[in-house]
Parts: C-alpha cells; structure tokens; sequence
C-alpha cells in the first residue's frame, strides 16, 4: 500500500495536460513555451549526425517569478513511436547552447530562458516530433509536451528556418491603463523574411503596419467614455512564402484593465 502511494504521488506530481496550445506556442497562465529552431549536424568527434532543436520559455506574468531547474529532463520521439536518444555535452556546436537572463536560474517577468538540446537524428521518413521536457520550471513542475512539424521546419534542405512568429512583448498582461490614455506596446517578429504586414486590432480600432521590422512600437488610445474592465490587443502578422503561392497568418493577443478614471485636484 506505501508503495502505491508512492507511485500515484508521483504521478500526480506531473501534469501532462496543463499546458495549452497557443499561436505556435504552448501556454500556461502567463508562461510560454515555443520552438526557436530546429537544425541537424555533426558536432562532434564522432561525426555522427544529430539534431538540435531550440526553445524558449517566456515569463509573461507581471507579479511572479519562476526558477528554472537545469536538472530538467528531455524526451524526443516520433509519429512512429521512435525514441531519439539526448546527447549531451557537445561542444563542437557552433552556437550558444544557452541564453539565460541576467537573473538565471530566476526568471523574473518578461525574462525568457532560450535553450538547444541534442538528440541523435530522426529517421528519414519521419515529419513529426514531439518534444517532452520534464521538471523545467518550479514550482510549476508539469510537462512541457512541444510538437514539431519538420516539414514546416523545411528539415533536411537548409540548416536553420525559423517559422513566422509574432509576439506581444509590452506591457504586461493584465496591466491597469486609463480612459483617455494613449497606450504603447511592443510587437516582436521572429522571421521578418516574407512578412507583409502587421495589423493591429483592439477597442473597435484597426490599423495596417505595411513595413513591419523585428521590434516594432505601437499606440493604441482608449476613449476618454471607456468603461471600466478588461479589453484585448490583438496583432496579426502576414507572411507570404518566396513563391507567393501561400500566405500564413499568426496572431498573438494580451488583455488590460481599464482602472477608474484618475481625479483631477485643484
């Protein structure tokens, strides 16, 4: 009987299903996990070819901070039930393994942790990955379970692609702003390679940015009669492939509050 409940505690300690799909991206409360890159190569004495895939968590949330745990584990498998062993220490890849925040093993709001693990190379046939990360973040210690497409990846004809992706990066979701404020935000982009535009929609208004670049700012004004509550910001990027024969369409979106109108005193 101590046994079981060993094991069930165990269990429980892990919670495969608490993170979300969202915009390319996996999600839980204000904490994002996405992939940055995918790239195979021979990276050590041996030669053998391998894989190595980048991700990033971002925390999002304004009031807490989280601790990365490098004893995380990681497990890569295929849509034919392959495992792909991890490899470890491999010093002959060209770029940082790691980029950690100033504040590592912290991660304090709007930190991102962005990571490259290696595991031995798929086999030829294979389109679809799943990347399983175990233990990364306390105290929210539930599984990370990351899809990979490979084809959208392009895997096998060039080194590194990074998907389109675009991100809200400011302010903080869930921060107070004010009727009659003009409101600043930060748009990120993670490929600006084919992208058209980034259009912008919140409280009834819409406008076109026509030449988007990586970092891009923003304003957004609240009406001076806005009711007290919550209202999104939605931004919406299109890319178009080199051919032109297919648009892609990636959003991302934060809530704010509207607070009380501020009183004026005289």
């Amino acid at each position: 009987m101590g046994i079981f409940v060993l094991i069930l505690v165990c269990l429980c300690g892990f919670q495969p299903f608490a993170w979300a799909a969202k915009a390319g991206a996996v999600a839980k409360g204000a904490v994002t996990c996405r992939i940055k890159g995918v790239q195979t190569g021979h990276w050590d004495p041996s030669q053998r070819e391998m894989i190595a895939i980048t991700y990033q968590v971002h925390n999002h949330d304004a009031t807490k901070k989280l601790e990365v745990l490098e004893s995380a584990q990681y497990t890569l498998n295929d849509e034919y039930k392959n495992n792909y062993r991890f490899l470890s220490d491999i010093n002959g890849y060209p770029g940082p393994a790691d980029i950690k925040p100033k504040s590592f093993p912290s991660l304090y709001p709007n930190d991102a942790y962005t990571k490259t693990v290696f595991f031995e190379a798929p086999i030829p046939s294979s389109q679809r990955l799943t990347l399983v990360i175990a233990g990364l973040i306390d105290p929210e210690r539930s599984l990370i379970t990351l899809p990979i497409d490979l084809k959208k990846w392009n895997y096998g004809k060039v080194k590194v692609v990074i998907p389109p992706g675009v991100q809200i990066t400011s302010p903080f979701p869930g921060s107070q702003v004010y009727p009659g404020q003009s409101v600043e935000f930060a748009v990120d982009v993670d490929n600006t390679d084919g992208l058209k535009m980034i259009v912008v929609q919140s409280l009834g208004q819409q406008f076109e940015d026509q030449n988007p670049r990586k970092h891009n700012m923003y304003h957004i004004n609240v009406p001076q009669d806005q009711a007290q509550g919550n209202f999104d910001i939605t931004v919406i990027g299109h890319w178009v492939s080199p051919d032109k024969d297919r648009e892609e369409v990636v959003s991302d979106s934060i809530f704010l509050e509207v607070a009380p109108a501020r009183r004026t005193y005289y």
